[in-house]
């Protein structure tokens, strides 16, 4: 269920049996509701980064040395982090016929040394991003369609409409109403254990979902039990 800053407010209030603004005005709880919504965005890309990931394919010009992803026919938006890059020959889906060339992640420095000496040849590639400026070596002589695996940079809320963690995880949207309630909490002195208890608890089950995707993988044996490695 996704929520919205007024939902996690009016929430953050019940849980703390204020229900009016005696204790914290609404530009307070906003500025709350801010420091919690980075709070939980930044964990959960610390511990399970695909939640917040977007895969978006592109079309890279031939004889282009950098692009601006935040062009509309990019990613119309600078990225947070690029997690991983992946290419293909030919536009739609990979294929025997159409296979991926996986790039590699270089410092600015290395992009532009490589890029001099004409190093990376054979379909072989490295990038940077430098801001909104994706930035690759070598300069490529035909067009290229890359797949961006791609974090966006947390969008501030608008007003009391807007959806907590840019509309996805939405998993761990009420762990954003947790976190403000534990704020405002602390902000009284921490007296409501309840409040931090069911925080901590929140913000286990996000760390909880990293072990559970980088778990080791089940090994199946016919004929026998299975095992895990």
């Amino acid at each position: 269920m996704q929520l919205t800053r007024g939902n996690i407010k009016e929430s953050a209030r019940d849980l703390l049996s204020s229900a009016g603004t005696e204790w914290f005005t609404d530009a307070m709880l906003n500025r709350f509701a801010d420091m919690a919504n980075v709070e939980v965005y930044q964990r959960i890309i610390g511990a399970c980064p695909d939640f917040v990931t977007t895969v978006q394919s592109i079309t890279w010009p031939a004889n282009s040395a950098s692009i601006n992803l935040s062009g509309a026919s990019y990613l119309n938006a600078v990225p947070l982090k690029i997690k991983s890059i992946e290419s293909t020959m030919s536009s739609g889906e990979a294929s025997v016929s159409n296979p991926t060339t996986p790039w590699e992640s270089a410092s600015y420095d290395e992009v532009m040394r490589a890029r001099g000496s004409g190093a990376g040849q054979g379909g072989c590639y490295i990038y940077c991003l430098d801001q909104s400026t994706l930035h690759i070596a070598p300069m490529p002589a035909i067009t290229l369609y890359p797949r961006v695996r791609w974090i966006a940079q947390l969008a501030a809320f608008a007003g009391d409409s807007t959806v907590v963690l840019n509309g996805v995880a939405d998993q761990f949207h009420s762990a954003v109403t947790h976190t403000l309630a534990e704020m405002m909490n602390m902000k009284n002195g921490g007296a409501n254990r309840s409040i931090t208890q069911k925080y901590v608890a929140e913000m286990g089950r996000i760390d909880a979902e990293a072990h559970r995707r980088t778990a080791a993988p089940r090994i199946m044996h016919p004929g026998r039990a299975n095992i895990w490695r």
